[in-house]
């Protein structure tokens, strides 16, 4: 990013960045802003919550070819979000403010 005009928009060489982590956007337009980085935070605390890796998720069904982002929308939308929380943080005084990020 210009360091003097971080507000604004600025092309990136054509560094894409790890797949999976790259908001949807950038693959578009080349161009990086300060929501792909909230992005980008964003998928690494799900990584953190789910357990799962952003391109390839084990406890989605066999036939699900999303990535993480996919599978937690797809969650949402049918109310079973709760089923994304890797059991391993389950029970921990923290179900509540894990099923609120969620």
């Amino acid at each position: 990013m210009n360091p003097i005009d971080t507000h604004l928009s600025t092309f990136v060489n054509g560094e894409f960045g790890d797949l999976g982590y790259v908001a949807p956007e950038y693959a578009h337009t080349l161009v990086a802003t300060p929501k792909g980085d909230v992005y980008s935070f964003g998928v690494v605390l799900l990584e953190l919550v789910t357990g799962e890796e952003p391109t390839q998720v084990s406890n989605a069904p066999e036939n699900f070819k999303g990535s993480l982002v996919d599978w937690i929308t797809y969650l949402s939308n049918n109310s079973i979000i709760q089923d994304a929380v890797d059991k391993s943080l389950i029970g921990k005084d923290s179900d509540a403010e894990l099923l609120q990020f969620m």
